[in-house]
């Protein structure tokens, strides 16, 4: 996940940072499922520091968002 983050921070294309933030969010949500909330502090504490990286990536390239491609419809 965290590879997918400092990738898709990286390149200079928007599409394929989105796609880099689109894969880490999947793997985010896989290993949530894996491990609930509250099941182990390490694990927990690791989701939290990858989950403000997310977020701090999808504000970013929503400010950066092409007019043609509207993030909204990806959920």
């Amino acid at each position: 996940m965290k590879a997918w983050v400092l990738l898709g921070c990286m390149l200079p294309e928007w599409v394929d940072s989105n796609d880099c933030r689109v894969k880490a969010e999947t793997m985010w949500r896989i290993v949530r499922r894996w491990h609930p909330l509250g099941e182990d502090k390490v694990v927990d504490e690791a989701m939290a520091e990858i989950r403000r990286s997310l977020d701090e990536l999808n504000d970013d390239l929503k400010n950066s968002e092409p007019e043609a491609y509207d993030m909204e419809e990806e959920v």
